[in-house]
This record gives structure tokens, C-alpha cells and sequence, in this order.
């Protein structure tokens, strides 16, 4: 017998909400992976496992995109949350 579909799967709600969120992100990602080109650009293609810590973590990367910006990234339960910092706005907190 295989599994049955999400749509009628029995799990709690939260269950169901967590495989239906990991689902999603392992799909974004490998859509994410397929249009870029890792050996043009010094950004990591995420193959190094990052071991887990029990500190509270955060990365500030330079993002020479369209526009230049920056990308803040908190770490979130071992999962790196990412917001972009346009440079405007980084200029007007000061």
C-alpha cells in the first residue's frame, strides 16, 4: 500500500502543516539551485552541512545583485531566516 496524498492525509494539523512546509522548501530550493550557476559566483551552493549551536547566530553578507544590498541572516532553529537590507536603508539609520 503506498501513502496517501497530502490532501487526505490524517495527521494532526501541525503535522501535516510541517511535511507540507518541508515539501515546499525542498522545492524552492532545488528550482533556486537549477537556475544558477555556482562556478560564476563566489556564493555557496549549500552542499557543507553546518553543524548545529546552541549560541544564537547571524551573517551580514554584501549582495552585489541588480542593486547592491545586504543580506541579513538570523539563525532560527538551525535554519538561517534571510531579510534583504537595501543600502538606503541602511544609510538613513545612521
Amino acid at each position: 500500500m503506498g501513502k496517501p496524498p497530502l490532501g487526505r492525509c490524517k495527521c494532526p494539523s501541525k503535522a501535516r502543516e510541517q511535511m507540507v512546509t518541508a515539501i515546499s522548501a525542498k522545492s524552492r530550493i532545488a528550482k533556486y539551485r537549477a537556475k544558477r550557476d555556482f562556478g560564476r559566483t563566489p556564493e555557496p551552493a549549500g552542499k557543507k552541512v553546518v553543524p548545529s549551536s546552541s549560541t544564537l547566530r547571524f551573517v551580514i553578507q554584501r549582495h552585489d545583485a541588480r542593486r547592491l544590498h545586504y543580506d541579513l541572516r538570523l539563525d532560527l532553529d538551525g535554519v538561517f531566516k534571510s531579510w534583504a537590507v537595501t543600502r538606503a536603508a541602511a544609510l538613513a539609520a545612521c
